[in-house]
């Protein structure tokens, strides 16, 4: 009983760190480019509204490591642009961005049958 109550807690407390995380570094982001505004429209979701929104089967939402986040065209560009400069996950979609803390940082842009890769491009960018 003492064991299961330990591994509990210990997953409670990552799950908190893990939230921290997330937000913390979106934070910072925020400020950086305070002349935008920015909604986050999806966190954490249970395993059934994940599948209700057509969610990945394991999306980062599922662990609260993921944000949805919206705004105007140019502030999702800046954003996305420097939270992969921060070494976060960002997928482009028409109205969003999605942006989570997975270990190994991606670029990608959502098409019509599934996703395009666009870390060179977002190099080309940085560099010009």
């Amino acid at each position: 009983m003492k064991l299961l109550f330990s591994l509990i807690i210990a997953l409670l407390v990552n799950l908190c760190l893990a939230k921290a995380s997330i937000d913390k570094r979106l934070e910072k982001l925020y400020m950086k480019l305070s002349e935008c505004s920015y909604t986050v429209t999806s966190g954490y979701r249970t395993k059934k509204h994940n599948k209700k929104v057509g969610g990945a089967p394991n999306s980062y939402h599922l662990y609260d490591r993921a944000r949805d986040i919206t705004s105007t065209k140019k502030c999702r560009e800046d954003l996305g642009k420097a939270a992969l400069q921060e070494g976060l996950t960002v997928i482009y979609y028409n109205k969003h961005i999605h942006v989570d803390d997975r270990e190994e940082a991606k670029c990608l842009i959502k098409v019509k049958n599934g996703f395009r890769d666009c870390n060179n491009l977002m190099l080309r960018t940085r560099l010009e």
